[in-house]
């Protein structure tokens, strides 16, 4: 399905080529740019999808220091 899009933040909608509004923008699920404290949990994945993470923690740090000395 192509969509075009037309607005801006609040008022921005997508259309299809008969000009049915198929995606709306909706502040409410709008967060903040900063948040203080973020935290993600796998479990759900790890159950449902048998999901296991290939990079441990310790590595992760490692990898994502690296790419900022780097860049």
């Amino acid at each position: 399905m192509k969509l075009s899009w037309h607005g801006e933040k609040e008022n921005e909608v997508a259309l299809d080529e008969n000009g049915i509004v198929r995606v709306e923008v909706s502040s409410r699920y709008y967060r903040p740019s900063e948040v203080e404290y973020l935290l993600g949990d796998s479990t759900k994945a790890r159950k449902t999808l048998n999901w296991k993470s290939k990079t441990d923690f310790r590595n992760l740090v490692k990898k994502m220091v690296n790419y900022d000395l780097e860049h």
